[in-house]
């Protein structure tokens, strides 16, 4: 079995609902009909992670035994992990799939018996383990862009930033929580297309505060403001050379944690993001007309 692509659309109750692609190649010159098939997907490191529900099953046949047929749509649920194992496989699984990450998995039969309500086929199904890919998000940015503004006077330690996030799910998010450091950019590649090299130590934390926004489908928003802490105290000579120019742009990374929920369903994610540009916002050189280029259709978020 060969999966073309995932989509998350929802969720039922603790379980996340997701619509899976795949395509499978018939090794011989039968057509076969199955009926209900249901089938398990295992990550690498041998543990569940879900269950597809094909309920038609039927492969196409050919003389040269090479026939492929397409099924789209597939109803999936991954349940809510509870114990330690799964939780850890279940969040390394979404981490790769968001970063956009192809990775290793196997498409199993349930060795209760369960895959079939065919008597006959219930050996094979149990005895049934392909190794498949599972692709990474396509679209897989999330943040998009950024602005930043100096500390006040008052509060040194925190640096007011506004965020250009999206969602790329097929479903409404809920993001509860980042703990994400953000690096600046110390050297821009050659054509100014990427930060060839960033600065080894971030200079703070997005952030210490609770988040909670919901992001509707396919679509952006713009969170209520927040808070980056800064690791030190920086002066504002020295904000402005990390960021280039008052009113210019460069380029940013954030690496951390995001906690997001879909329903009931909540899952911590690894997150990593390279290549962000970032304005810095100053009264007379305002970023009014800042826009990210390359991705014109994201969110902006005050952080």
């Amino acid at each position: 079995m060969e999966i073309l692509g995932i989509e998350l659309t929802g969720s039922k109750g603790d379980e996340l609902q997701l619509s899976v692609d795949c395509q499978i190649k018939n090794p011989s010159n039968v057509a076969a009909s199955l009926g209900r098939v249901s089938l398990q997907m295992w990550s690498a490191s041998n543990v569940q992670l879900a269950s597809l529900v094909i309920e038609d099953f039927k492969l196409a046949a050919n003389e040269a035994r090479n026939a492929v047929t397409r099924f789209s749509g597939i109803t999936t649920q991954i349940p809510m992990p509870t114990d330690p194992v799964r939780v850890a496989a279940i969040r390394e699984f979404f981490s790769n799939y968001i970063k956009g990450v192809n990775q290793s998995a196997s498409i199993r039969g349930p060795t209760d018996g369960s895959g079939s309500d065919i008597q006959i086929l219930k050996p094979a199904l149990s005895a049934l383990n392909s190794a498949t890919i599972v692709p990474g998000l396509t679209n897989n940015r999330l943040l998009q862009k950024s602005k930043l503004r100096l500390p006040k006077p008052w509060a040194l330690l925190d640096l007011p930033t506004v965020l250009t996030v999206q969602n790329p799910f097929g479903t409404a998010i809920i993001l509860r929580s980042t703990n994400c450091a953000i690096s600046s950019c110390q050297k821009l590649q050659a054509d100014k297309h990427g930060c060839e090299t960033y600065f080894p130590s971030p200079l703070g934390n997005y952030t210490p505060e609770d988040v909670s926004e919901t992001i509707a489908a396919h679509s952006s928003v713009t969170f209520k403001g927040h808070t980056t802490k800064l690791y030190k105290l920086l002066s504002p000579e020295v904000i402005r050379s990390m960021f280039n120019v008052a009113g210019g742009s460069a380029l940013i990374r954030l690496e951390g944690t995001m906690s997001i929920e879909i329903g009931d369903f909540h899952v911590t994610v690894d997150y990593h993001e390279d290549d962000v540009p970032v304005c810095l916002d100053e009264p007379l050189a305002p970023c009014n007309d800042f826009v990210s280029e390359p991705w014109p259709t994201a969110i902006e978020v005050v952080v």
